[in-house]
């Protein structure tokens, strides 16, 4: 089972989610972050509540043009310049179901 589905070729909804570490919440204070999906995307994410550890990811069109089974992370540079990608003990599946022709 998937956490996230989409249809190929849409651009909507956003994927987002909850960062954190253990039971709490990730502060995102000063951080950048950047989405990845298996080969396929590695672009900027939104931080939409620094405090909370909550990102986003807005879908490009030619992100989801291939229809399959993905694996997709948010990779966190936080100001001290270090990395920790989320979720650290997986990765977030993703689902591009095919457009019916």
């Amino acid at each position: 089972m998937a956490d996230f589905y989409i249809k190929q070729g849409d651009t909507r909804p956003a994927i987002k989610a909850q960062l954190y570490n253990d039971s709490s919440e990730v502060d995102l204070t000063g951080a950048t972050v950047r989405f990845i999906m298996g080969g396929v995307v590695d672009a900027a994410a939104t931080v939409t509540s620094a405090l909370t550890g909550a990102v986003q990811y807005q879908w490009e069109t030619a992100d989801t043009v291939d229809a399959g089974s993905f694996e997709g992370e948010f990779e966190v540079t936080f100001s001290d310049g270090r990395i920790e990608t989320y979720p650290n003990n997986g990765y977030l599946d993703i689902l591009i179901t095919e457009q019916i022709s």
